[in-house]
């Protein structure tokens, strides 16, 4: 294996999402990689047994089929072909960005003239004083 990534991340909605659907401990293991390797992306392309030494043997290479089953039979994932750069499509980690994008984009500074001036303030005191 040429490149090994030093860590990996998932989003709050992907651990929501596979805590949902019970996923197996293979599954989390597989996703975590595929995440790892996709860098901040929603794509990456990892051979099988990439994967199985990334994990350090602790699966086989058919319970790595097996998990990559379950993540397309639930929609988690989109498998192209083998040689493909875009082998794996996350598409739950393009949901989950798509969603903190959404976010971004509403997030916009405030444009309002507002200061706080001590003069209005001891006006609004007085005024709900009486």
């Amino acid at each position: 294996m040429s490149y090994s990534p030093m860590y990996a991340t998932l989003s709050a909605i992907e651990i929501k999402k596979l805590a949902t659907l019970k996923a197996p401990a293979s599954v989390w293991a597989v996703t975590t990689c595929l995440n790892a390797f996709a860098q901040g992306k929603t794509t990456c392309f990892p051979s099988i047994q990439t994967i199985v030494s990334f994990l350090d043997d602790a699966f086989s290479s058919r319970a790595v089929h097996r998990a990559l089953k379950w993540l397309e039979d639930n929609e988690l994932i989109e498998r192209k072909h083998r040689r493909s750069r875009n082998r794996f499509v996350l598409k739950l980690r393009a949901l989950a960005y798509e969603g903190i994008a959404a976010i971004k984009r509403k997030r916009q500074p405030c444009q309002g003239n507002y200061q706080d001036n001590p003069d209005n303030r001891k006006e609004k005191e007085k005024n709900h004083s009486s």
